[in-house]
């Protein structure tokens, strides 16, 4: 233990005259390999633009389809295979007339 701290007061002894300025400091950053994390990348803005677009057309699409295609909602009221729900699940109308008629 005593070496240890003998050889931390030479080491203090040698550095204390050497002072860390500015300058110094600026060459010393500059000639600095820097780290993999603090690297600056550029995307390009069509990278980004592009699938942004996509997704809203798509989402738009997907929104407005059922007018697009002529499946409108007021159409289904017209709809002759109407259905029923009871207890145990959901029919067609059409199936349960033909399941009474055939008991």
């Amino acid at each position: 233990m005593k070496d240890r701290d003998d050889l931390h007061q030479q080491l203090e002894k040698a550095v204390h005259n050497i002072h860390f300025d500015e300058h110094m400091k600026q060459h010393v950053l500059n000639h600095a390999k820097p780290s993999f994390w603090e690297r600056e990348i550029q995307i390009p803005i069509s990278i980004i633009v592009v699938p942004a677009l996509l997704m809203v057309i798509v989402s738009v699409g997907l929104f407005h389809a059922h007018t697009w295609f002529g499946t409108d909602s007021k159409k289904g009221l017209n709809n002759p295979n109407k259905m029923v729900t009871l207890h145990s699940g959901t029919f067609y109308e059409q199936e349960l007339e033909k399941r009474r008629t055939s008991w």
